[in-house]
């Protein structure tokens, strides 16, 4: 099977070896954004935004896409469907790292760590009496995949008590109480801090808005681990303005890079990162584990049918 990896994937020559061994015969292209000579050639595509600059239909034998990125906005998944390509994500191999980002995001807005660093740079010797705890907060975790899980689970650390919301309840020995979706702005009256890791669907666009900052317990903190357009910008900016919310941490934007204009830039009680989230020393391994496994279960299945 000819497979196509495109985008930054990188591959040991062991690694690269373990492909062949399985009868893939790899082509390599670093920028997703060129477009693909032969399309037609490829069974198999390990890729993130090849086709938001490549016609899917263009590749007409294709069998199988692994995406190397947890989310699926980037996927045609509707032609995949139709057309019996079998597609998977890279659940699970950045759900350390952003869980640990979560933690250290919520440790520097609740121990003012943005204002430590700016006084150590000045020089300045003087004590911060306005710090909080972790311990003891209600933190709700909206959307509980793989990364909500993992954030759950260093939440209870803490002994904080652990609020889920998702879609359907999912059964864990991190979270204390459920709420359904629907239920969300319920769970906002008890929340100290809120931690979006949800998918971007049409269900979720924008469902962190006015409503939502009106009804979050006063001075809560917003921790965005998810996708810039779950939250609406502007009623947020406005909710920090007004001090609806305490602070917030944020690793994703609507639109990115975040813009120079932004008022978010100068908030002190917000902590910008550049959807970095997920960076990890361990994440190659991680990944390749993950598509070395999925291309043998495709390949089992493919000859089993």
């Amino acid at each position: 099977m000819k497979l196509l990896l495109a985008g930054k994937l990188e591959l040991t020559d062991e690694q690269l070896g373990r492909l062949n061994i399985l009868g893939y015969e790899c082509t390599f292209m670093s920028d997703e954004r060129n477009r693909v000579e032969k399309p037609e050639a490829f069974d198999a595509v390990i890729c993130n935004g090849l086709f938001l600059h490549n016609e899917v239909s263009e590749f007409k034998n294709l069998k199988f896409v692994q995406s190397t990125s947890a989310g699926t906005e980037r996927l045609p998944i509707e032609y995949f469907d139709n057309h019996g390509i079998v597609w998977r994500n890279a659940t699970g191999v950045y759900s350390v790292p952003i869980a640990e980002w979560v933690i250290m995001s919520a440790l520097n807005l609740l121990r003012n760590g943005k204002a430590l660093y700016e006084r150590q740079n000045a020089k300045i010797w003087e004590k911060d009496r306005t710090q909080r705890e972790l311990n003891g907060m209600t933190v709700t975790i909206v959307g509980l995949g793989s990364v909500g899980l993992e954030c759950a689970k260093r939440c209870k650390a803490f002994d904080t008590e652990v609020v889920g919301v998702d879609i359907k309840k999912i059964a864990s020995p991190y979270v204390d109480v459920f709420y359904e979706a629907s239920k969300l702005n319920d769970a906002l009256k008890i929340t100290d801090i809120l931690v979006l890791c949800c998918s971007l669907t049409e269900d979720t666009f924008k469902m962190i808005g006015k409503e939502q900052f009106d009804t979050i317990k006063r001075n809560a903190l917003l921790i965005n681990a998810s996708r810039g357009q779950v939250v609406d910008e502007m009623r947020l900016i406005e909710a920090l303005k007004n001090k609806c919310l305490s602070g917030a941490a944020l690793d994703v934007f609507e639109n990115e890079p975040l813009d120079k204009g932004s008022a978010l830039w100068d908030m002190p009680n917000v902590l910008i990162s550049p959807h970095s989230s997920f960076i990890s020393n361990r994440n190659a391994d991680r990944l390749f584990a993950l598509v070395y496994d999925n291309l043998v279960k495709f390949k089992e299945n493919a000859h089993g049918a």
